[in-house]
């Protein structure tokens, strides 16, 4: 199980760095990524079809909802400049989520352990 989700994190403190607000004034700016903590994972959900997976990303718990199908976001308050970042781990792991969330979806709570990500 090799889920990437160490990239993810670190794509997503290099967003905050390069979206942050410049300070004014003349002095010199030393600008360092600060990885926030980041949780993903998915649930047995029975009223749900839609293969999905939940991020919480900083002080934000349960920020938004994305589908592992097309990596868009289907609900939540994350900045939408995450967006891109979070697709695209989606797609470069979907083979593995959609596997996982098959696993989650019949019950079996080793695969359930096996999808949580949090550093």
């Amino acid at each position: 199980m090799d889920l990437d989700i160490e990239k993810l994190q670190n794509d997503m403190a290099l967003v905050d760095l390069l979206t942050r607000p410049k300070r004014g004034g003349s002095l010199t700016e030393i600008l360092l990524k600060n990885l926030q903590p980041l949780q993903m994972r998915m649930e047995q959900d029975k009223n749900h079809k839609m293969p999905h997976l939940h991020v919480s990303y900083g002080r934000n718990n349960h920020a938004a909802s994305y589908s592992i199908e097309n990596g868009q976001r289907i609900v939540g308050q994350l900045d939408n400049k995450y967006d891109k970042v979070v697709n695209n781990w989606i797609f470069s792991n979907q083979k593995q989520l959609m596997q996982i969330w098959g696993e989650i979806q019949n019950g079996d709570d080793k695969a359930y352990k096996l999808s949580i990500g949090e550093l």
